[in-house]
């Protein structure tokens, strides 16, 4: 039998390994964000799903992988994507104006309107506060 000591040790080995084995999530997001700058969007998604199952709270990752997966017209990965980014960041502007798009794209008009709202309600600027009340209006 294991000694308690022993079996700590052992766990605690097995978790050190395990981090160093991690990639580094912000130079990874960097990298997957310079992919998608560079319309590597593919690579860019790849990148992205490996993080998010890494760290399933990184808002900013998943709003990288909903805007990379609606350029490749998965439309049902981005909703998925953003809708996981807002539920993580109720404020999170730039997840509502893309869900605003998709929604729009998708033909689901209320729940444009819902994210346009929303991206209303939290813009701090007069431009983004147009772009919503444009797309509400649209809407109705």
């Amino acid at each position: 039998m294991i000694s308690s000591f022993r079996t700590r040790k052992l766990v605690n080995s097995f978790v050190l390994l395990a981090l160093l084995a991690l990639p580094s999530y912000a130079q990874t997001l960097d990298e997957a964000r310079q992919a998608y700058d560079q319309e590597r969007y593919e690579e860019a998604l790849t990148m992205l799903e490996t993080i998010v199952k890494a760290d399933r709270k990184n808002a900013d990752a998943f709003l990288l992988l909903g805007q990379a997966a609606l350029r490749l017209d998965n439309l049902e990965k981005a909703a998925w994507a953003l809708e996981k980014a807002v539920s993580l960041d109720k404020e999170f502007l730039g997840a509502y104006v893309q869900l605003g798009f998709l929604y729009e794209k998708m033909k689901h008009p209320g729940k444009a309107a819902k994210a346009w709202q929303k991206a209303l309600a939290f813009a701090l600027d007069k431009e983004t506060k147009e772009l919503a009340q444009k797309h509400l209006d649209n809407l109705r």
